[in-house]
């Protein structure tokens, strides 16, 4: 649909040029997701992009079919985003830690950077993906999917459970980690914080003189491990 807004004292007015099924209902969705900061509409097949005021909201539930969805700098203590083939990209409020993401993809794709929080927990299908910015522990597990992990530090114990798929797990430089992998017919690649080694077979690894740990369970998968870039080097 072609969308038009504009501001009409203080109310946001939408409208769209095209007739589509729902799309009724669907303005009064998007226009209570932007009062409540709760986003767990269905937005099906149609492009929204989302910004809403500068506030910290108790939620942001996100819902995402077949569509196509861009959320900028939303600042919310707890983040769920549920997408199946859909694309999703989200980026973060720069100095904001949220509380909790949960974050589930099917077979879909997503962008998204500056996710600082203090516990996640993300499962990944076949989809693929490229997750910036990430702070705070927990667990990720993905089957046949593709993609990377970038944090920006790496400070609390995490999990990482693939199946066939293959994930790069991108450190700073001056990560301390203690690498735990349980190891099937896949490979562990190393090549970040001074290390360059494979794990072959189940065991432990420090990086720098380690610390947090970072838990790998892999199948026939493949995963690398790897220097971060820097924004000196992402700029160049």
């Amino acid at each position: 649909a072609n969308f038009t807004a504009k501001v009409s004292g203080d109310t946001l007015v939408l409208h769209s040029k095209t007739s589509h099924s729902g799309m009724t209902q669907f303005w009064k969705n998007l226009a209570h997701s932007i009062a409540s900061g709760d986003f767990s509409n269905s937005f099906g097949s149609v492009t929204v992009n989302i910004t809403v005021p500068a506030k910290i909201y108790d939620s942001l539930n996100i819902n995402v079919g077949s569509g196509k969805l861009s959320v900028d700098k939303i600042a919310a203590r707890d983040i769920d985003i549920d997408m199946g083939s859909g694309t999703f990209n989200y980026i973060g409020k720069k100095d904001f830690t949220a509380d909790k993401l949960d974050f589930d993809m099917g077979s879909g794709k997503s962008y998204s950077t500056d996710l600082s929080v203090r516990k996640y927990d993300i499962e990944i299908g076949s989809g693929s993906f490229d997750l910036n910015g990430l702070r705070g522990s927990g667990s990720f597990e993905m089957g046949s999917g593709n993609g990377t992990l970038g944090f920006a530090e790496y400070t609390g114990n995490s999990s990482f459970g693939i199946g066939s798929g293959s994930l790069d797990i991108e450190l700073p430089e001056n990560t301390n980690a203690t690498v735990s992998a349980s190891v099937g017919s896949g490979k562990v690649y190393i090549n970040a914080c001074g290390a360059n080694t494979t794990m072959k077979h189940s065991g432990e690894y420090k990086l720098g003189s380690g610390g947090a740990e970072l838990e790998i369970d892999l199948g026939s998968g493949k995963v690398n491990i790897l220097n971060a870039v820097s924004s000196a080097e992402q700029a160049a």
